[in-house]
């Protein structure tokens, strides 16, 4: 998509990979912050889940949906 590739050539991305918001709690907290602190006004999150099994993944969704509702309250 020719709209995500320039923005991530502005941001000297090589792939969607180096612009992913990766990491435990205090990490995400972190990269969501230098957004903010950087100027961003709106912030679109796409949750994805890990882990070895269903169950890990449903928790790994469940962690990330409740920091991220905890960051906007």
């Amino acid at each position: 998509m020719p709209n995500y590739q320039r923005i991530l050539d502005l941001g000297d991305a090589a792939s969607p990979a180096d612009a992913a918001i990766v990491g435990n709690e205090k990490s995400v907290t972190r990269q969501l912050q230098g957004l903010i602190d950087a100027g961003a006004t709106d912030i679109w999150a796409a949750v994805f889940p890990v882990g070895a099994d269903r169950e890990d993944r449903k928790a790994s969704i469940r962690r990330t949906t409740d920091l991220l509702r905890d960051l906007v309250t």
